[in-house]
């Protein structure tokens, strides 16, 4: 006979999976109008998709969760866990009118992305993701990494992941943390065969 007599809640990674790609929306999309740089304009935050990127989808940013290491459990079944969240970018080009080669731009854009999402979750502001203390306790960077550029792909694409690290509380209490003020964002929700897609508004 079950005992459990609650619904159980969307656990700390999705909250974290979800709030990083909302976050990494805001930011670019505010980047994109702070800088007049265009091609900020053409990125889509996507979250959990496990198909391959398509090359006509590029430029795209695919946030997944990847692992939750668990320690600290006490007796109100609350644990401590190290959510790590993997922040895949995708970019290509074609060599350029004035010949620079198209592998080149497709390494600078992708090095160019990870890097601002490397800056905008390592920003203080997003200390704990926006959410209320003490649901975060921490978040860090790990490493950057580029996959090379395959030698016979004419359409030039690159990725890149930025691995990011999460401290959070887990607990089997219900208990949702809620947005500090001023973090709220309106965010359309598309469910595709390729997985979610936001866009921010």
């Amino acid at each position: 006979m079950p005992n459990i007599t609650h619904v159980i809640l969307s656990q700390g990674y999705e909250i974290v999976r979800d709030r990083v790609a909302i976050i990494l929306t805001d930011e670019i999309e505010r980047q994109a109008i702070l800088s007049y740089d265009a091609y900020l304009d053409l990125v889509e935050v996507k979250v959990e998709q496990s198909n391959p990127v398509d090359k006509i989808e590029i430029p795209t940013i695919n946030v997944s969760f990847a692992s939750n290491s668990f320690s600290n459990k006490n007796a109100g079944g609350s644990e401590d866990g190290l959510i790590t969240i993997y922040v895949d970018v995708y970019t290509s080009a074609k060599t350029s009118l004035s010949l620079v080669p198209g592998d080149k731009i497709a390494s600078i854009r992708c090095q160019k992305l990870l890097g601002l999402c490397r800056y905008i979750l390592s920003d203080p502001i997003y200390k704990t993701l926006g959410l209320l203390a003490p649901s975060i306790s921490r978040v860090y960077s790990g490493e950057i990494n580029i996959k090379q550029v395959a030698p016979d792909d004419a359409i030039n694409q690159t990725m890149g992941r930025y691995t990011f690290y999460v401290l959070c509380n887990e607990s089997n209490k219900l208990i949702v943390p809620n947005l500090i003020a001023g973090y709220q964002t309106t965010v359309n929700l598309d469910n595709t065969t390729l997985g979610y897609f936001y866009e921010g508004s």
